[in-house]
């Protein structure tokens, strides 16, 4: 495991962390270093000597003359320029990261135990917006209706890293299946502000696929399924997605 070269996603997710902490706490020891070791599948000492290559490339903790471990510097320095002054670029990547990360651990089938899998769930999603969104929803899907908890999830109208004010406000929340959360979250579905479906043309692309007309046809130019809902999707907020994320 030692030698196993870093991919860009466990250097991404580690930067994520180096900016959501203080450089004191880099000890391999830290309960956030060991959680990071479990998502990237390497020991915590690796994490925090990774942590400490990103002190070398932090020109404000250099001008205080603490440089970190600079054995790892220069392969830390293509990530630090490409991040380090937009933020919410770096939580964007750090989140598509994450998920891969964690699909490679249930791929590979790793001796990861069920209570920390579950503190590592808890620490790469934020399960108190889902528990808003859900409950708003009554735990039914907004497009298709289904009642099913076990494959619902809350989903970003605009996303956390735009807007950290209404991140966790019930109106910029929809409650989704997997599979539309992902197709929305992706723009391959949109919203309108009268709460219309729309599906892209990348979409309907693969009309002739199987499973298309099931699951995108039949909702396209049809309004959300908004009953029970106690909170509406904030309009402004659609509008927003439309124009930013929906592919026309």
């Amino acid at each position: 495991m030692a030698n196993k070269p870093w991919t860009r996603d466990e250097f991404i997710v580690t930067l994520d962390l180096y900016f959501r902490m203080s450089y004191t706490r880099f000890s391999k020891t830290n309960p956030d270093v060991k959680k990071l070791s479990q998502l990237i599948g390497r020991t915590p000492s690796s994490a925090s000597m990774r942590l400490c290559n990103y002190m070398s490339c932090d020109p404000e903790l250099r001008a205080r003359n603490i440089v970190g471990l600079e054995a790892g510097r220069k392969q830390c320095m293509p990530y630090w320029e490409e991040f380090a002054n937009d933020k919410a670029k770096l939580r964007r990547a750090a989140v598509q990261s994450r998920q891969r990360l964690i699909e490679k651990v249930a791929e590979e089938n790793l001796n990861v135990y069920t209570t920390q899998w579950d503190d590592l769930s808890e620490e790469m999603f934020d399960t108190k917006f889902q528990a808003i969104v859900l409950n708003n929803y009554k735990s039914h899907c907004a497009v298709s209706g289904i009642k099913v908890p076990e494959v619902l999830m809350g989903c970003h109208i605009i996303p956390f890293a735009e807007n950290e004010e209404e991140s966790m406000k019930a109106d910029n929340g929809l409650c989704l299946t997997v599979l539309y959360a992902k197709a929305y979250l992706d723009g391959l579905i949109g919203i309108d502000q009268d709460y219309k479906i729309h599906i892209s043309d990348d979409l309907k692309s693969h009309q002739m696929e199987r499973g298309y007309a099931a699951n995108f046809k039949k909702y396209d130019g049809e309004s959300l399924n908004l009953r029970d809902v106690t909170i509406r999707p904030n309009p402004d907020f659609l509008k927003w997605h439309m124009n930013s994320v929906y592919r026309m």
